[in-house]
């Protein structure tokens, strides 16, 4: 991407690099394949994809044909670019690219793009070289060879598109690489304007009674010293960009943020390896269902200078290996396994409450070993349908978050809303982790694999107080639950795991959360589960879920999060 930085759309060389940051973990997101798009990518730059129809709109400097002239990029002695379609297959794989349309095909630059959602709207970034006279009379003098580069947009009447007309977003500003959100309503692209955090900042501009508003910078949670391009909106408030002031892996890497319930953008997070490599990485766009997506890469291995390449998170086997019936099969209470409620609720972050969006959701039934599969929206709610008269494990998983198990059950209760046949409600909430790793259970990863790893789930309403390992009135509701549980499933043993706050001696911490694990052990043996069942494992202070370690002033709230008690559900 770097020979065009200059004179197209990055900007990024017309500024000094950012001083070296520290470099991000790799999140080793195994759960993502990827592959170029060889039938799409040519020898020259290929790169910022937007979906539209049944398939891709994208930006290349390849040669178009003898009908069009397109200028020579002044920097780099190239082509100047254009915008090309190609149909996409099931698979992902394109056809022989198509130049888009002749009436957005200009002399000089064209694209990126963005489309409304019914197709019908085109807003795209492109230049030319006539000088521009200022409202006020004034000339505004450019050089000859310099490019203008502003957003137009058109619209699409019968099978073509009207002649573009300029964007007005006020000033004199390079104003680049439009995205618009679902619902229409807002806009955030890329501009150099003054008032900015670096080189190229992301702006936002809403529509309001048909007029669009004065640009607003989206700050520093997603603006940097550097440069920030390439914005894609997925829904409303998720934004994915690519920026060079961040650190990471190479020059451009490809961050997320999602705006929260007071309207502000959260920090934003670098999406890790395999999206990003050492070289640039940008231009990324996902589907509707947010699976399968595209992005722009120059990383070694590709065809021409920018390559498009396809990746997909992988969804679960349904192969014969997910389908078996497991030996921990018992029977259960009576119920017809064809027939499912609906499982509801909304995934946040802990502390902070904000939506966890995006995380993917696997409901693992512990019968049979069946697999269902949902994801939460960009407001963090999710639907599943669970199947009557069995228990199940909700997994979930989210870039930047702990796993998350929790049990469920519609085996003659409702462990959830304790009414029997009627759709389930389940809200809670994971925990941030910079280590951790986002997608689906690996598709290779089996039903008696998991088991023998064990899901882990922590259990609500089992807390202690300071210093002691006496169960709290309101934890037996909860433990009679699981007694309910183990009862219908002997052949699974249940680990207690306890938790203590940081206050006080380690030694002792470990010593006073084993009796914790083991009064609840006990508790479950005195209501007639098998001794043999049941194990205890006190951990102390050494997993809290929050900062409040040795020396940190915290609520007795916050402490009260890290005396807890958790459940290992495995078959030994």
């Amino acid at each position: 991407m770097r020979p065009l930085i200059c004179s197209i759309f990055f900007l990024v060389l017309t500024n000094p690099p950012c001083p070296a940051q520290d470099r991000l973990p790799n999140f080793k997101v195994e759960t993502i394949e990827m592959r170029p798009m060889t039938e799409v990518n040519s020898d020259h730059l290929d790169f910022s994809p937007v979906y539209f129809d049944n398939g891709i709109v994208f930006v290349s400097n390849r040669g178009i044909n003898e009908d069009f002239i397109k200028q020579k990029d002044h920097l780099t002695g190239e082509n100047c670019t254009s915008l090309f379609f190609t149909a996409l297959q099931p698979d992902g794989s394109g056809g022989p690219p198509v130049l888009f349309s002749k009436s957005l095909t200009s002399s000089f630059h064209d694209g990126p793009a963005a489309f409304s959602k019914d197709g019908r709207q085109i807003y795209f970034t492109s230049s030319s070289q006539v000088q521009q006279k200022r409202e006020t009379g004034k000339m505004l003098v450019r050089k000859r060879n310099e490019l203008n580069l502003k957003i137009f947009f058109s619209e699409r009447i019968g099978g073509d598109w009207t002649a573009p007309k300029l964007f007005d977003l006020c000033g004199e500003s390079t104003d680049v690489h439009p995205t618009l959100s679902a619902d229409g309503q807002r806009m955030v692209f890329a501009s150099d304007r003054p008032g900015g955090f670096g080189g190229m900042d992301l702006y936002v501009s809403h529509l309001k009674e048909g007029k669009w508003s004065a640009p607003v910078n989206l700050g520093s949670n997603v603006n940097t010293p550097g440069d920030e391009v390439f914005p894609f909106l997925y829904g409303n408030s998720t934004l994915f960009f690519a920026s060079d002031g961040r650190g990471g892996w190479g020059g451009l890497d490809v961050f997320q943020s999602v705006q929260n319930e007071s309207q502000q953008w959260d920090l934003a997070e670098n999406l890790g390896a395999p999206i990003n490599s050492e070289k640039d990485d940008f231009g990324f766009v996902t589907n509707e269902a947010a699976m399968e997506g595209i992005l722009s890469s120059n990383r070694r291995g590709g065809t021409g200078g920018d390559d498009l390449y396809y990746f997909v998170v992988k969804q679960p086997k349904a192969s014969a290996e997910r389908q078996l019936v497991a030996d921990t099969q018992v029977p259960q209470q009576p119920g017809n396994p064809s027939d499912c409620t609906d499982l509801t609720g909304r995934i946040l972050q802990r502390d902070t409450e904000r939506p966890v969006a995006l995380a993917n959701l696997t409901l693992v039934n512990l019968s049979n070993g069946s697999f269902k599969t949902a994801n939460t929206d960009e407001s963090g709610h999710y639907s599943i349908c669970a199947d009557f008269g069995y228990d199940f494990i909700l997994r979930a998983d989210a870039l930047g978050f702990n796993q998350t198990d929790k049990l469920i059950s519609t085996a003659g209760m409702d462990l959830t809303s304790g009414e029997n046949g009627g759709p389930m409600s389940l809200d809670f909430t994971m925990v941030p982790s910079a280590d951790a790793n986002i997608g689906l259970l690996a598709a290779d990863e089996t039903y008696q694999e998991m088991l023998e790893e064990g899901f882990f789930v922590e259990m609500g309403g089992i807390y202690y107080g300071f210093d002691e390992f006496m169960l709290q009135p309101g934890a037996m509701d909860e433990l009679d639950k699981v007694i309910e549980f183990m009862r219908r499933q002997p052949n699974l043993h249940v680990e207690i795991r306890s938790h203590t706050d940081s206050r006080g001696d380690a030694d002792y911490n470990r010593q006073l959360s084993a009796k914790r694990a083991q009064a609840v052990a006990g508790y479950l043996v005195s209501k007639g589960i098998d001794s043999g069942q049941v194990s205890a494992r006190g951990f102390g202070e050494d997993q809290l879920v929050n900062a409040c370690g040795d020396g940190i002033p915290c609520s007795e709230a916050a402490h009260r999060m890290n005396r807890r008690t958790a459940l290992r559900i495995f078959k030994p």
